[in-house]
């Protein structure tokens, strides 16, 4: 029978066929038989058990009925349901089979059963009514053949169709019909209602006529409010709405309820019957005793798919009705009319998805025109908004709102919308709420007070903090100055530690017992120590940690611990953090996830990555407090900076199976990882497009990651570009972006000075520098994530990044008496208690420019005075036990000097002081700092050129060869794929790792080809040169098989001396 369905075509039979003059109704019914066409036995259940136990003996009795030919000729059914619609009744018009299946009266001769969908197959006792049937067959009992119900069998049936009603629909409405016609008429009569609400949550158009029909034919038994509501629905998805109307007519009437309010209305709305829609609101209001029934409608309506656009038809058509409506004074139906466009625009606008600004500020622009942006409207909105997530959009249309001058938002909203100000740090925004508080209702409240002064104070704002301190102390103290406790003034105590003001910090917690009569709390005691921590204070942070310590009314807790460990991670001394976890372990702390952060920072400094790695996978299994995202972010970070994008991108894939949150410093990890390995485009992409599909807001610090990469590639143009973007965007400046903004005009200046002779050195970043200085604020280094700074204490860091760089750039351009007076202007910039300290970075600028000048005992007292620096920032903190270390300089501030041992050794050979050269380089090693590859590469040429031959050769041997990896030229031209792993390739951007340069290994290149000439002279040279190529293999093969290229730079080494 398959065969044949496949050769009929699509509709063919149904072309052929007349039009019925009935409407065609859909019904899907399996023949009961097709169950057991050639199936197995099916297991039944044991109510349908005990019907046949039950039934035997009257089935045994009855009357056998004829078998009937199949059209089939094998007595066998019709699987009619393969067939296209029709066919059986086109069959029926040429055939022998002119009765009805399983002895149903038959219909009207021709097609009078074409309301039945004939393409499925109807069942023997089918409870479809044909078009001429009687309504009520479909709902009489199915005969039994003379026995009667058991009570328990029919307890039993009862019993499971109300249990399946209660459960609610899941597609089980035609078990449930089925037994309900198992069930006598007054069986039958309990269930009525029940089934009839039941039957109404069904999608299918045959549940929908069973639920119909049966409702008129109970009568009396209808009379609660559910059951009109039900079938009102039914009525409405056989499209009967004429019906429905009057059914919702009568039930608000007779029982002052919405019964089906919602559904007509949104059946009305769907269908743009916009005069019936308003008529049947205006019904429901004017019944004074109806209770409020928008809740149901708004359930109701929110399903609409398109309610957006219905509800924007909706108003236009109340627009165009109004003047019809002023004209004949109907002034009370304009008024529901708007009513009800402004519900349904706040339904479609608190049920809008996807969420984007076009869909509301439509709907927004028209209830504008029609007066109807209420407050309550906007606040709906935006408290939507935020519980979506959607801060963006709320911020907008709070924003929208407070243009509509008239608009009184309530103090929840104004608090919602402050909470999320604060958590981005929009300064605007804060003050936009402050201005509203005080516009609507006088002054802030308490709780907003203390949200404004908290943020204002972690962005450095003292000023700021002062003043809305000060007006709270005024409003909610019960006294001038008295204060509950010494929590409230901690803003005031942080707002000037996160600047790096000591002294201010200082100053204002001795000031809490005397001034403001209460006594530190732990937080202010964390916050001290944060403010020592800052300025690199290592003696005041311990003390403030021991005087906890020893408190007995007092005890320090997991930030004070993490603020200490951090402190120490800081100074690099990785010993330190491991004693005070073990410390804070001991004391019973609650572990904190700054704590393990700490740790993790800690390891990554020394080079200890694996055990890193080991500490985030434990702390996954070890309850924290806080957040374990930065910690993941460490690691990516490391990662990073080693230009290991494949590391990287394991971490990234670690923390998404591991369910770690990113954060907007996850992102900036991974932009920093794709500057390192010069692809700046791509990261600036990730800024560009996936932060803002992540809804993750860009700060500056983005902004100055991808600068910082374009800078490093030499894109001036698309530097300027990203600064652009920003200020377009509205972001705050920050240091490091004023920084690398500073670097790139330089560079552009430096340019454009060998085209066109400028009097003044570098004028337009000569500009910019003054420009920056002259609006130098410390808000913008009060912010933790920045570039540039390096390991400076915060109260002169700002300083200190600017004018190190500007000293060297002039320097470099001979600007000596410029430099001298920038120099100057530093010093007097200094707070009081740093005059007599000189930063490293502005110390290594100063020798660079003063070796350019000739100035040779400068450079050698700035080398003196960087030595001694570097010693005492370097050396390991004392242990929390007391006990010492072998450790003379951290890992982490070894390589700080490796610049100014550059320039202080090129001013040793310029004076001709060889032997000072080789002792500060022993001294340097001796003291436990380490040369970078450019310190020994560079020490070895100078060797050379100093005939200190043996040693070069000696030093290179030993210092340089073990990371030799051959000849490049070589390795190109052999045939097989050779090049480098990628693990040698990154290790090569490793400042510790040593390997000889080119330059290197030309100097003394030179030199044997020197010593060979001198040997066939003398008898000492030629012993001097056997030793070294006794003494030197390695060094002497790299000489021996250089690929010879004959470009300018081998001339100048191998052809002239």
């Amino acid at each position: 029978m398959l065969e044949k369905t496949g050769c009929l075509e699509s509709g063919s039979l149904r072309r052929l066929l007349p039009g019925s003059k009935s409407s065609l109704k859909s019904r899907r019914a399996l023949h009961c038989a097709f169950w057991n066409h050639g199936g197995g036995d099916l297991e039944l259940s044991s109510v349908w058990a005990d019907l046949v136990r039950s039934a035997e003996g009257a089935e045994q009795s009855s009357d056998v009925r004829p078998v009937r030919p199949s059209i089939t000729g094998n007595g066998g059914m019709v699987l009619d349901f393969l067939y296209p619609v029709g066919t059986i009744n086109f069959i029926r018009q040429f055939s022998w089979w002119n009765t009805d299946r399983q002895d149903r009266p038959r219909g009207p001769a021709g097609f009078g059963k074409l309301g039945q969908r004939l393409y499925t197959s109807s069942a023997g006792e089918s409870s479809i009514p044909s078009p001429g049937s009687d309504i009520t067959t479909i709902c009489q009992p199915i005969p039994h053949g003379g026995y009667d119900h058991t009570d328990n069998v029919s307890q039993k049936l009862v019993s499971s169709i109300r249990e399946v009603i209660e459960r609610g629909p899941r597609n089980e409405q035609e078990e449930v019909w089925r037994k309900y016609r198992l069930l006598n008429a007054a069986e039958q009569k309990g269930l009525h209602n029940q089934l009839i609400s039941y039957l109404s949550l069904s999608t299918r158009i045959l549940d929908s006529e069973r639920a119909t029909s049966l409702f008129e034919r109970i009568g009396s038994e209808r009379e609660q409010p559910r059951v009109y509501k039900a079938a009102i629905k039914s009525f409405l998805r056989l499209g009967n709405l004429p019906r429905a109307t009057q059914l919702h007519e009568i039930a608000v009437e007779a029982f002052q309820d919405e019964a089906g309010s919602a559904e007509l209305l949104a059946y009305l709305i769907e269908h743009n019957l916009w005069s019936q829609v308003i008529s049947t609101w205006r019904s429901c209001q004017n019944r004074p005793r109806l209770p409020d029934f928008n809740n149901p409608i708004q359930d109701t309506l929110k399903a609409i798919p398109n309610l957006k656009d219905q509800s924007l038809l909706f108003a236009d058509y109340v627009k165009e009705c109004m003047g019809t409506w002023s004209s004949v004074g109907d002034e009370k139906l304009i008024q529901r009319s708007k009513e009800l466009v402004a519900f349904i625009f706040r339904v479609a606008l608190l049920n809008l998805e996807p969420l984007n600004v076009s869909n509301w500020n439509s709907i927004l622009n028209c209830l504008e025109k029609l007066d109807l942006d209420t407050p309550e409207l906007y606040e709906g909105i935006i408290d939507r908004l935020i519980s979506k997530k959607e801060t963006k959009h709320a911020v907008q249309c709070y924003r929208r709102a407070r243009q509509r001058q008239s608009l009184l938002l309530s103090r929840r909203t104004l608090r919602d919308i402050l909470t999320v100000f604060c958590k981005y740090h929009s300064v605007l925004g804060m003050q936009q709420v402050l201005d509203d508080w005080f516009r609507f209702y006088g002054s802030p409240s308490q709780n907003a007070y203390k949200l404004c002064i908290r943020e204002f104070a972690s962005q450095g704002d003292a000023v700021t903090v002062h003043a809305l301190f000060e007006q709270y102390n005024s409003r909610f103290c019960q006294d001038s100055g008295a204060l509950k406790s010494a929590d409230e003034i901690a803003p005031l105590l942080h707002a000037h530690a996160v600047r790096g003001e000591l002294d201010q910090t200082t100053r204002i917690f001795d000031s809490l017992p005397i001034k403001y009569k209460v006594q530190p709390t732990l937080l202010c005691w964390n916050i001290l120590i944060s403010a020592y921590a800052k300025v690199y204070d290592i003696d005041g942070a311990f003390n403030c940690f021991e005087k906890l310590l020893e408190a007995q009314d007092i005890q320090p807790d997991h930030y004070t611990f993490g603020t200490v460990m951090g402190l120490c991670v800081t100074r690099g001394d990785l010993e330190r953090v491991i004693e005070l976890d073990q410390l804070a372990d001991s004391l019973e702390i609650e572990k904190s996830a700054a704590m393990v952060d700490c740790l993790v920072l800690a390891h990554i400094q020394d080079d200890l990555l694996q055990e890193a790695e080991d500490i985030c996978q434990r702390a996954l299994h070890t309850e924290l407090r806080g957040s374990r995202t930065r910690m993941w972010n460490y690691l990516i970070m490391a990662w990073a900076m080693r230009h290991d994008l494949k590391n990287a991108h394991r971490i990234l894939r670690e923390m998404t199976e591991a369910k770690i949150e990113f954060d907007k410093y996850t992102y900036s990890a991974l932009m920093q990882a794709l500057a390192m390995v010069k692809q700046p485009d791509r990261a600036y992409s990730i800024l560009k497009d996936v932060m803002k599909e992540a809804a993750v807001p860009a700060t500056s610090f983005h902004y100055a990651v991808v600068m910082g990469g374009f800078l490093a590639n030499n894109e001036i143009h698309k530097v300027f570009q990203v600064k652009r973007r920003m200020e377009k965007r509205g972001i705050r400046e920050s240091s490091s972006t004023r920084l690398l903004e500073l670097k790139a005009q330089a560079i552009q200046d430096e340019r454009s000075s060998k085209e066109i002779k400028a009097e003044q050195k570098l004028p337009a970043t000569q500009r910019l520098f003054r420009k920056t200085v002259a609006t130098m604020n410390r808000k913008e280094i009060s912010n933790t994530a920045r570039k540039g700074l390096g390991r400076v204490p915060l109260d002169i860091g700002y300083q200190s990044m600017f004018y190190s760089y500007m000293v060297f750039i002039l320097g470099q351009q001979d600007d000596f008496e410029t430099v001298k007076q920038l120099y100057t202007e530093f010093i007097q910039l200094l707070p009081h208690n740093r005059q007599d300290f000189r930063p490293i970075d502005i110390l290594s600028a100063l020798m660079a420019t003063k070796l350019r000048e000739g100035d040779y005992k400068t450079v050698s007292e700035c080398w003196h005075f960087a030595f001694f620096q570097a010693q005492e920032h370097g050396k390991p903190l004392r242990a929390v036990d007391g006990g010492s270390t072998e450790i003379q300089i951290l890992p982490t501030h070894q390589l700080s000097l490796s610049r100014a041992l550059t320039f202080q050794m090129t001013s040793l050979v310029r004076q001709g002081k060889i032997e000072e050269l080789e002792g500060t380089m022993d001294g340097f090693i001796n003291k436990g700092f380490v040369a970078d590859n450019k310190n020994w590469n560079y020490y070895i040429q100078l060797l050379v050129r100093s005939h200190r031959f043996k040693k070069a050769f000696s030093l290179c041997e030993t210092k340089l060869m073990p990371g030799w990896t051959g000849w490049a030229q070589l390795r190109w031209g052999r045939p097989e794929r050779n090049r480098l792993p990628l693990d040698i390739r990154k290790a090569s951007k490793n400042p510790r790792h040593l390997r000889p340069k080119l330059h290197t290994i030309l100097e003394l290149s030179r030199a044997y080809l020197d010593l060979q000439a001198a040997a066939s002279e003398s008898t000492a040279f030629q012993i001097l040169l056997d030793e070294l190529q006794k003494e030197n293999p390695k060094t002497l093969h790299a000489i021996k098989t250089m690929p010879r290229v004959d470009d300018e730079l081998e001339r100048d080494y191998l052809t002239t001396q």
